[in-house]
């Protein structure tokens, strides 16, 4: 099992730390630490028959672990470590600090979004497609497996020196039944799929879901704007607007803006962005779609390169 020596803090988080770490051999690694203490008093409530009861946080906490300890692709972080908690183990036993240890992507996270008028920088669109190419690819992976990430985002979303991105974080995933289909709402309001955000049903299909989720990043990333009009409203405004969003009229104004919209990537983000879960693109065909034929990973490595800090090149 490996072990790390901290280089230094990543990344300050609610229930989590995320450091840069090493092993023996100078390999680098990402730690994320868990505070037991901090898990458990973020407490979620569920609705049984009409009461409100406490959700059992170590299950959902254990979920996640065992999915992100099976999680085996090339477009997913893998986690080499966990420290702190036996899975094989059906009991209570927790340590103070639960530590894993995960595949370490040098440039970070694609963007952090944690609020509405962030900054959103500027991806060459060779760049997005090669983005684009890897995760569809980790969604239709996690689907064969069965496995909804339901936390699909732009801070999800990680890129090694290589120019390769990675899905990670799987602490809200589960798997889906026989149908495909997950129950509850998870993951950002505002990467919510129609289906979530209508409120009509408490019953989803996990990998349209997950399509959506991305499909919302796809368009920050090759727009450099929300494709909602107001993503700091009121809650039940934002889903209003997610609920009845009209993807061809939103294209239709962009153009007025844009006059260089490539036709296939128009043609893709329609489909991903289909109001309708059952009409929504799957991950494989996604990513055997026309635009993400022919990627050239050199772009994304070169992009990568370019704005990593000296002490990563």
């Amino acid at each position: 099992m490996v072990r790390v020596t901290i280089i230094k803090l990543l990344h300050y988080g609610k229930c989590n730390d995320v450091f840069l770490s090493e092993d023996e051999e100078g390999g680098l690694y990402a730690l994320k630490r868990y505070y037991l203490q901090e898990l458990e008093s973020c407490k979620e409530y569920v609705n049984l028959s009409g009461k409100l009861k406490v959700k059992n946080w170590l299950d959902e906490f254990k979920r996640g672990l065992e999915i992100q300890m099976a999680v085996d692709h090339e477009a997913c972080i893998k986690c080499v470590a966990l420290h702190g908690l036996d899975l094989a183990k059906d009991d209570t036993n927790v340590a103070a600090e639960i530590e894993l240890v995960l595949e370490y992507a040098e440039f970070g996270c694609l963007m952090e979004l944690s609020h509405f008028d962030t900054y959103i920088p500027l991806f060459p669109r060779e760049v997005i497609k090669a983005i684009a190419k890897d995760i569809f690819s980790a969604l239709n992976y996690l689907a064969s497996m069965n496995i909804a990430h339901r936390d699909v985002k732009p801070s999800n979303i990680f890129m090694n020196k290589q120019g390769r991105s990675k899905l990670g974080d799987f602490q809200e995933s589960e798997y889906f039944d026989s149908r495909g289909m997950v129950k509850g709402t998870k993951g950002a309001f505002y990467f919510y799929s129609p289906e979530m955000a209508s409120l009509n049903t408490d019953e989803f299909n996990a990998s349209a879901c997950d399509v959506w989720s991305f499909g919302v990043t796809l368009w920050l990333l090759y727009f450099r704007r929300f494709p909602f009009k107001n993503p700091s409203s009121a809650m039940l405004n934002l889903f209003l607007e997610i609920s009845n969003f009209d993807v061809e009229h939103a294209l239709k104004q962009l153009r007025l803006e844009i006059t260089d919209i490539e036709d296939d990537f128009e043609d893709l983000i329609k489909q991903v962005l289909h109001v309708d879960p059952k009409a929504r693109i799957t991950p494989e065909q996604a990513m055997n779609h026309k635009w993400l034929n022919n990627i050239d990973y050199s772009f994304a490595k070169q992009f990568v390169m370019e704005n990593l800090p000296q002490e990563y090149l």
